[in-house]
């Protein structure tokens, strides 16, 4: 069983992948250190980047992902006292570029002092590597050099050169690749021409596969699509500021895909500037909109405005969807897990939604709090914590492990001929097909006037339990009404959903996860029917 999952998920992956995976496994060396380099002088201003969350509290106490630590309490730089997510946070360095950091200098030394190259500390794993490079550099341009840290910092330089993740690619690939960048641009001399060649060549080639002709990050999650813009705009800043010795290209390769990602920002926000929280995306994590929209400015691109929107917009290759009317917005997810060799991020929740109402959340995704191994996540990650259709108790995409996927859903946009006055979107997937549990799945959202009309249907492998769920916000009160009618309501804003005959209903408690280590109680309705052929058509009104 657990063997024929791996080989359902290790087909999917590229060649270098899998040589990847070998090559990580094995014995590495500990590099020798190299010759002291020289610091490049700057050709033009560097524009200030975005100011990141308050991870550093002063009086040796961190806080990140909602959890706050004395660093002697937390075991100092690695442990497992807190999560592994944690302790990388520790070590990315970003809270050195805080609204106030005096004590940044100190830290840095005591880091280099106290963490000597090791193969078994994972402070030295490759993606905390390539963040501190990142993080240090930009400290370094902005609030003056720590001399004494240039040793360190260009050997970490070195250590990621024989450590780029091939085995995983995607965002951690590319990270490699920025940062070998922000290495070889910062220093000066003949082995940083090395690093030179090898980020240019990750980052020339990867960023345009990872960065979709819609705009959005392959990997189909809000937030990694903002945080791989971020370091758009950082490699930007960063060869305007040395472009005499930047990469040919960069500077055109940055603006193209940073115009295209604002763009794609622009259709998949709220009103009030967050995202759905689509395939691991939280908050409190990743720049804001406001914060990536203001930086792109400074950087002198072009940042696109959404206006006064109405009806539907289709992000076909990302495959997500935006229908907006007068006082309701919903977005779609109609694409399966992505990409198909690095679908560590997803969810089995193709065709779920979230719908807001007068600027009011009132369904959503069920969100994540953590990337442990642990049960939590496992329900997280399944086609039961979305707002969609599950047949048997199955996942739609097989999750498992905390980033992996086997058989996988393809979800497919549905063109239809509509009214504009009526805005609708289809979409279908295949998920219970390929699982063996009956055929496609379709659904279609269709907005007429106060009325948001949901219609599904499947037909099933046999007499299947079906289930449609709809998980509602913290704090919007549920309750049945006479006739069949479910009322949704928090203050002033009330929605009314009618039931399907031959369907059973009932409320069932469960977590609401924004960010990393919040968990908060929320209602979910669950409808219920045991059919071979299922055709339900929910209709919620206002």
């Amino acid at each position: 069983m657990q063997l024929a999952l791996t080989l359902r998920t290790v087909k999917h992956m590229k060649l270098r992948q899998v040589f990847g995976q070998i090559r990580d496994r094995l014995p590495r060396s500990v590099p020798a250190e190299g010759a002291l380099l020289s610091i490049r002088e700057q050709n033009h201003a560097w524009e200030p980047g975005i100011t990141k969350h308050q991870g550093y509290l002063g009086e040796y106490r961190f806080r990140f992902l909602n959890v706050e630590s004395d660093f002697e309490a937390a075991g100092g730089w690695w442990s497992s006292k807190n999560s592994y997510l944690w302790y990388y946070n520790l070590n990315y360095f970003e809270w050195l570029n805080q609204v106030e950091c005096l004590e940044g200098a100190v830290w840095i030394r005591r880091w280099i002092n106290e963490n000597p190259p090791s193969n078994e500390n994972r402070v030295w794993d490759p993606y905390p590597v390539s963040l501190r490079i990142i993080n240090w550099i930009r400290y370094f341009i902005e609030q003056g050099a720590v001399e004494s840290a240039h040793r360190s910092l260009a050997y970490q330089a070195k250590w990621l050169m024989g450590r780029i993740e091939a085995h995983l690619l995607g965002n951690h690939y590319l990270v490699n690749g920025v940062a070998l960048i922000f290495a070889v641009i910062y220093f000066d001399g003949d082995e940083a021409d090395q690093w030179l060649r090898k980020g240019w060549s990750i980052v020339g080639q990867e960023l345009p596969v990872e960065v979709l002709s819609d705009g959005g990050h392959f990997e189909r999650s809000p937030m990694y699509h903002c945080l791989i813009l971020e370091d758009v705009l950082n490699l930007l800043n960063l060869a305007k500021t040395y472009d005499a010795r930047a990469p040919a290209g960069l500077s055109i390769l940055c603006e193209q895909v940073a115009g295209r990602m604002l763009s794609w920002l622009q259709v998949m926000s709220y009103q009030d500037e967050t995202f759905p929280l689509f395939n691991d995306a939280v908050d409190g994590i990743a720049s804001s909109k406001n914060e990536l929209e203001a930086y792109a400015r400074r950087l002198d691109i072009s940042v696109p405005k959404l206006g006064k929107a109405r009806g539907v917009t289709v992000l076909k290759d990302s495959g997500f969807a935006r229908i907006e009317t007068n006082d309701a917005l919903l977005f779609a997810e109609i694409g399966g897990p992505g990409p198909s060799h690095q679908p560590g991020h997803a969810h089995a929740g193709t065709l779920g939604f979230e719908f807001a109402l007068k600027g009011e959340r009132l369904l959503v995704d069920s969100g994540i709090n953590s990337y442990e191994v642990c049960e939590e996540r496992f329900l997280q990650r399944s086609t039961a914590a979305h707002n969609t259709l599950v047949v048997a108790g199955a996942n739609s995409s097989e999750v498992w492990s905390a980033f992996r996927v086997g058989r996988r859903a393809t979800g497919k946009y549905v063109p239809e001929d509509g009214d504009a006055s009526k805005p609708s979107l289809s979409a279908e997937h295949d998920g219970y097909e390929r699982l063996g549990l009956g055929g496609k799945h379709r659904r279609k959202w269709k907005f007429s006037n106060h009325c948001l009309s949901i219609d599904d249907s499947i037909v099933t492998k046999g007499s299947q339990r079906v289930e449609l769920r709809f998980h509602f916000a913290p704090g919007i009160d549920l309750k049945s009404l006479e006739d069949g009618v479910w009322l949704a309501q928090r203050g002033d804003v009330r929605l009314r959903i009618k039931e399907e005959k031959g369907f059973s209903y009932e409320i069932e408690p469960y977590r609401y996860c924004p960010e990393f280590g919040v968990s908060l109680p929320a209602k979910c309705l669950v409808a219920r029917i045991v059919a071979e052929t299922v055709n339900a058509k929910h209709s919620l009104t206002w």
